[in-house]
C-alpha cells in the first residue's frame, strides 16, 4: 500500500505535542538539584548533600537506559484497534506529568534518609512514565512522515516547538520559581506537558493508528541487531555524551549565578543566560535545516554537534 502524504495538521500537532515536555524537562535540569542542595547563603535549607544527589541522578539514568530499551521494544510488538504507539502515550503522559510535580514537593520535615528514598522513588518513576509517553511518540515521526523531506520538516518543527518549550521551562521557570515557589512551578510546567502531548498525540491520532505493522522480533534478537548497527551505536554515543554534557551546564545555573557571578536573584538571572543561549539556538535552527536538505540528514547533523 503507497504510504499517504502527511498531511497539514499532523505536520503542525505532532511537533506541539513536544512543547510542554521540553518545558517540564529543562525545568526539572535546572531546578532540581538547588531544590533539594541550594549553595550556602541561599534563602533554602539544604534537604540532600550534593553528592548525594549525583548519585541518586547518575543511578536513575542508568536504569532508564533498560526501560528505554524494554519499552521500545514492546511498543514495537504491540498492536490493537489503536495501533501500537497510541496506548503508550495515553498511559504514560498523565503519571509523567503527576511525578514531575512531585519531584518538587519532598515531604516535609523528613530526615536525609527519607528524602532520599523519596527523590531516588519519584525520580525512576518520572522517568518510567516518561519513557512510556516519549519513547513511542517519538518513534511516530518516521511512521507518519514517510519521505525523507517530511522528515526534515517534520524535525525541524519539533525542534522550533521543542525551543519554544525550552525557553517556557527555563526562563518562565525561574520566574515562577522567583515569585511563587517551586510548588507553583512544577504545577505549571506538569499541566503543560500533560496538555501538549495529549494535543499532539490526538493531531496525529487517524495516521497513529494506521502506523506499521508489530515487530515480531524477539527481545534478545533486537537487542543483537542494535549492537551489529554500527552507525547507530556511534550516534547513541554521541547523543548520549552531548545529552549528558548539557544538562550539567543546564543545572549549574544557578549555582554559577549565586558563585561566580554573585547575584543573589537566581530566579531573575538564570532567565536571562538561558535566553541568550536559546536566542542562539533560534537562529542556527534555520542553517542547519537548510544544510541537511541540500546534502544529507547526517551531514547536518554532524555539522550541528
Amino acid at each position: 500500500m503507497r504510504p499517504l502524504a502527511l498531511s497539514r495538521r499532523a505536520s503542525i500537532f505532532y511537533p506541539m505535542g513536544y512543547l510542554g515536555v521540553e518545558a517540564l524537562t529543562q525545568a526539572r535540569n535546572v531546578w532540581l538539584l538547588y531544590c533539594y542542595a541550594p549553595p550556602a547563603g541561599a534563602d533554602r535549607v539544604a534537604l540532600l548533600r550534593l553528592s548525594t544527589i549525583s548519585i541518586i541522578l547518575f543511578a536513575g539514568k542508568l536504569l532508564e537506559a533498560f526501560d528505554d530499551t524494554l519499552i521500545g521494544w514492546w511498543s514495537d510488538r504491540s498492536g490493537g484497534r489503536l495501533g501500537r504507539r497510541i496506548p503508550f502515550v495515553l498511559a504514560g503522559t498523565p503519571l509523567m506529568a503527576l511525578f514531575g510535580f512531585l519531584l518538587f514537593v519532598p515531604p516535609a520535615h523528613s530526615g536525609g534518609v527519607v528524602t532520599a528514598l523519596y527523590l531516588f522513588l519519584i525520580l525512576e518513576l518520572f522517568y518510567l512514565s516518561a519513557t512510556f509517553a516519549s519513547a513511542p511518540y517519538d518513534a511516530l515521526l518516521p511512521e507518519i512522515a514517510s519521505t525523507d523531506a517530511e522528515r526534515v520538516d517534520l524535525s525541524a518543527r519539533r525542534v522550533y516547538f521543542g525551543v519554544v518549550g525550552a525557553a517556557v521551562g527555563m526562563v518562565g521557570s525561574g520566574l515562577l520559581v522567583a515569585r511563587f515557589g517551586f510548588g507553583v512551578m512544577a504545577a505549571v510546567m506538569a499541566l503543560l506537558a500533560f496538555a501538549s502531548r495529549y494535543l499532539g498525540l490526538f493531531g496525529v491520532w487517524r495516521p497513529a493508528r494506521r502506523s506499521a505493522a508489530s515487530s515480531q522480533v524477539g527481545l534478545r534478537a533486537s537487542i543483537q541487531l542494535m549492537l551489529q548497527n554500527r552507525e547507530l551505536l556511534r550516534f547513541m554515543a554521541s547523543f548520549v555524551l552531548f545529552q549528558a554534557a548539557l544538562t550539567m551546564l543546564i543545572g549549574l545555573l544557578p549555582y554559577y549565578v549565586g558563585g561566580i557571578l554573585r547575584r543573589d536573584a537566581e530566579g531573575i538571572w538564570v532567565p536571562i543566560l538561558t535566553a541568550v543561549g536559546l536566542g542562539t539556538m533560534v537562529l542556527a535552527i534555520p542553517l542547519f535545516t537548510r544544510l541537511a536538505r541540500r546534502t544529507t540528514p547526517l551531514r547536518g547533523y554532524r555539522a550541528a554537534m
